[in-house]
Order: C-alpha cells, then structure tokens, then sequence
C-alpha cells in the first residue's frame, strides 16, 4: 500500500460519509477485501455485551463467513480475541477455517485475527508496527487491511493477521518453542502442535 492509500484508510474506515473534499473523492480507488461473517443474533449480543474478561471469550462458536478468496460461503468458527479491546464496540476476532485459504501474501492461512486497532485511531500504527517488525526478520506475520461486516452490518476497517505461532512455524524450520512472556515462574510459552521431546526439557531450561 502506499502512503496515499494508508493515509485514505485511516480517514474513511468507520462509516464513510460524502464529504466535498478531495481527500473522501480518493477513497473508492483504495480496493479492499470484504469479509462477511454471519453469526446468531444471540452470540453477537453476547459478545457486544462483553467488557471484561471471561470464559466466554475463550469459547469458540460457529459462524458463516464469505471472503473473496473463498468459492462460496463456508462455515468456519469464531472467538473473541484480545481481553484489552473487550470494551471497544468494535471486538477482536480470531477465525478457525476448515482448510487453508490463501488471504494474502502468497500464504494459505486456515486461522488468523481480525484486529479491530482499539487503540490506533489512526489505523496506521498497527500496520507500521508489523510492517517494521517483519522488515527487522523478528516477525515473519502475513497481514493486510480489510474491511468486516457482521449480519450486514459494516465494522470498518480491520487488520488481518497471520497467528504469530504459525508465522514462525512456517518460515523457521524445527521450532519448538515460542516463549511469548516472562513471569515470576518462568517464561509462558506455546508449542507448535506436535511438541518435540526436548519441549519438556525446555520447560526446566526456561
């Protein structure tokens, strides 16, 4: 994307509305990937009511999505990501699809998030921050904007992102650890799915 697009973005992503400026005429030339997800009204309610932390962001629940990429609309499953954007109107998603699906960058991504930018009015310093990371060769994430409806209803703008774990494992061959923070015990790590035998050792090693 270029300056002039990013820049587009981050002023048209929630509710664009015709303005006489030539900064609104620009945004139909910035083409992005629609994703639709179709969920029951009563999983939708119970996720918009959500503001804190709790178990019912853990579980996953079904949902339809439809995405340029996929032939037709395709079942898929769905939780809330994120406990620190709870209290956004617009939520945090990770999706489960059945089978990989080639979403950007050349990569076939079977989950991934869609990153709602609670935090970065903007939408710019998300993009920068993984755009920068990925250049420095410390996080490989396949990423890129779209725009999220929900049962029809618009959701703006959002970041999809390759899981972290799965980047990792698709460009770092044997890895069999991702340490993701430190904590008074240790470190709190996640495994790829078939954990090697030295990932026990690494528990007492870290």
């Amino acid at each position: 994307l270029t300056k002039k697009q990013l820049l587009t973005i981050a002023h048209g992503g929630e509710g664009d509305r015709p303005k006489a400026d030539a900064r609104v005429q620009t945004r139909s030339q910035v083409d992005l990937q629609v994703i639709n997800i179709e969920m029951s009204p009563d999983t939708l309610l119970a996720f918009k009511r959500l503001k804190t932390a709790a178990e019912e962001e853990k579980t996953w629940q079904n949902i339809v999505i439809a995405y340029n990429a996929l032939p037709a609309k395709t079942a898929a499953k769905l939780k809330l990501h994120g406990w620190t954007s709870l209290a956004s109107p617009a939520k945090s998603y990770a999706i489960k699809l059945n089978s990989g699906v080639e979403l950007g960058d050349n990569v076939a991504l079977q989950r991934f998030l869609l990153i709602n930018m609670a935090d970065d009015p903007g939408r710019l310093q998300t993009w920068f921050s993984y755009h920068l990371l990925k250049e420095m060769g410390l996080f490989p994430n396949s990423f890129q904007y779209v725009r999220v409806n929900i049962n029809g209803r618009s959701q703006g703008v959002y970041l999809l992102v390759e899981r972290t774990l799965d980047a990792l494992m698709r460009t770092q061959p044997g890895l069999v650890l991702v340490a993701r923070r430190r904590t008074d015990d240790g470190f709190i790590g996640r495994y790829p799915p078939k954990k090697p035998p030295q990932w026990a050792v690494l528990d007492d090693f870290i």
